[in-house]
């Protein structure tokens, strides 16, 4: 027999895993971010040492890891919270 679950127990697991997965997302971006740029810095030393290009992408893309990391884990709550009451709104305007 099949254990019925509730819509809140639902949603705390749905909500949990998509926590999970974001994490999981940040820092395969963070690793790849430290891959690129490190393999990028030795590329500028080697070849042009006296123009250090390699500060760009590493500003530039260290913003974005920096909202990705603000996303994945300080808004990441408000913005489920925030889907899940859409959501609920589009199913109370589908039963009127």
């Amino acid at each position: 027999m099949t254990e019925e679950i509730t819509l809140e127990e639902y949603k705390k697991a749905y909500f949990e895993v998509y926590k999970e997965q974001r994490r999981k997302s940040f820092f395969m971006h963070l690793a790849i971010y430290i891959l690129v740029n490190t393999v990028s810095s030795v590329i500028n030393f080697i070849f042009t040492p006296k123009f250090l290009w390699v500060i760009f992408p590493i500003i530039f893309w260290g913003i974005g890891i920096i909202w990705n990391f603000i996303s994945a884990f300080l808004l990441i709550d408000k913005r489920l919270h925030q889907t899940s009451l859409e959501v609920e709104q589009k199913l109370a305007q589908r039963r009127k």
